[in-house]
Parts: structure tokens; sequence; C-alpha cells
């Protein structure tokens, strides 16, 4: 009979991925399953070695989180019996029991492949689990639907069997053959002195330092050129002006300053004196 597959939910507060890879032999009894349907899938449907997709649900991000195996064949869930359990079936007896586990074996938890990367990723569209209104914690998975899952979705995964195992971790090494290959291209071009697209957004917007000074430096030399030509086409009178502009601080004299100049007025007082005296005495001679 070919091999055929399910995905089985369970509460992680309840039993978890972790939960059941901590377990003897990474297994345990699927137990408290309580709607019709799903135990008939289990009960009359399901044989050893079916691969299972192990299912994290009712928690803040649903999704599958390991693949597994069934184990075992169907036998009664002792839960149905137990008074204290919240399983608990009063109609079931030993006799006639009315739920069923099987044993799921954990064989390795995988980055969650959330409900929503189900619902976007083409091909499962038909999953049974992702139909509008279906709540059954167990439902069939269509090999095609397994396939996808196990080789597309799950990150260097390795589905239960080893030959389907091998496949996929060697798809997983070429797309990371693939991905080193363009990192390494995208290095070269860097270096080689391609820009990137960052870079070119800079240009684009905020311009570089260098940019920003060249820009200030052609607007200085943009506006003394204007000053000079503005200055060849001043009247003379006006340009000189310029040029004999005092200086900030001119015509405040020092100390220094004042008693120089009130030697200076001495010195010509005296002068002036000498020069009188000299001209009154040619005068005298002459008369």
């Amino acid at each position: 009979m070919a091999r055929q597959y399910w995905l089985m939910k369970s509460e992680p507060a309840e039993a978890s991925v972790d939960h059941v890879l901590a377990l003897p032999n990474s297994t345990i009894a699927w137990f408290g399953v309580r709607n019709f349907q799903a135990r008939n899938y289990m009960r009359d449907k399901m044989r050893v070695g079916d691969g299972v997709l192990f299912y994290h649900s009712s928690c803040p991000e649903p999704g599958i989180a390991g693949l597994a195996e069934i184990t075992s064949e169907a036998y009664a869930d002792a839960s149905q019996f137990d008074p204290k359990s919240k399983y608990y079936d009063a109609k079931a007896t030993k006799a006639a029991p009315r739920w069923v586990n099987v044993d799921v074996q954990v064989a390795r938890k995988i980055p969650l492949v959330s409900l929503t990367a189900l619902r976007a990723h083409k091909g499962l569209e038909e999953m049974l689990v992702l139909k509008r209104g279906n709540r059954l914690s167990i439902t069939p998975v269509a090999p095609e639907h397994w396939k996808i899952i196990t080789e597309e979705l799950v990150a260097g995964g390795a589905p239960v069997n080893g030959s389907e195992g091998a496949e996929v971790t060697e798809i997983a090494v070429a797309a990371e053959a693939v991905k080193a290959a363009k990192d390494t291209g995208a290095g070269s071009k860097r270096k080689r002195g391609g820009a990137s697209s960052e870079q070119k957004r800079g240009t684009r917007g905020a311009a570089p330092a260098e940019e920003e000074t060249r820009d200030k430096d052609d607007l200085d030399q943009e506006v003394n050129q204007t000053a000079d030509h503005a200055g060849d086409q001043a009247p003379a009178s006006k340009a000189k002006r310029v040029r004999a502009a005092p200086r900030r601080g001119a015509g405040k004299a020092t100390p220094t300053d004042q008693t120089d100049a009130k030697a200076g007025a001495a010195a010509v007082g005296a002068a002036e004196e000498a020069e009188q005296g000299t001209v009154g005495r040619r005068r005298a001679r002459a008369a």
C-alpha cells in the first residue's frame, strides 16, 4: 500500500514538538481526539510508516513545527475511561471503546511553517487545513502537498524517510550555493566601482559631503566674479572711495598720537617765530 500523509494538530501548551522530542524514542500516544471523523482516520485509515506534519494549533503562531511518522496501529485511548481526565467519556467501555490513540514519533523539529506561509504558497490551495470551516484536528495530506511542503517550505528539511531527506538537503545546499554566488558577484561589482542603489539614492537626495563643498566653492567663485565685474563697471571716484575706506578703528587718536601732535604743533610755532625774527632783522638792516 502506498504511503499516506497526515496533518495532526496539537496544542503546544499540552504537547509540543519539543515535548515529544524529550520523550523516550521521541514518541507520544496521540490522545484526546474526540471528533468522530478524526477518530475514523486514526482507526480505519492510518498505517505504520505514514508521514505526519506535526502542527501547533491554538497558539499565537500556528503552523507546522515538525515532521513525524505513525509508528503503531490504533488502540484504545485510556483517557476515555478516567473520570479525572478532561477527555473522560462516560459512554465508553473497555469492551467497546469509543476513542483511539496511535503512536506518533517525531523525526525532527523544523523552522515553523506558518499558516500564512501555507496560504501564500502556490500549489497548496486545496489543502484541507486551509479550507474555510475546516476545524478537524486530523486531516489527510495529498502526496503532492507533502512534496511541496517538505521540499520547498521546510528550510533544509529532511522528511521522515531518508531518500526524500537527501533530496531536500541537496536542494537546500544548491540554494545556498546560488545565494553565495550572487553575494560574491555583487561584492565584485562594488569593488569594480559600481555604484550601489544606496549610493545612487544618496546622489539623488542628500548630496555627499564633497559635492556640498564643491557646490559652495562654485557659488563663492560666482559671487567673486560678479563682484569683480561690478567693480570694472563702477566709476573711478566710487572705486577710490572703496579703496580709501578706513580700517575699523582708524581715526581714533591714541595717547601717543596726541602727544606727538602737540609736540609737532610746538615745533611749528617755534619755527614760525624764528622766521618772523629773521625777517624783522633783514628789514632793519635794509632801512
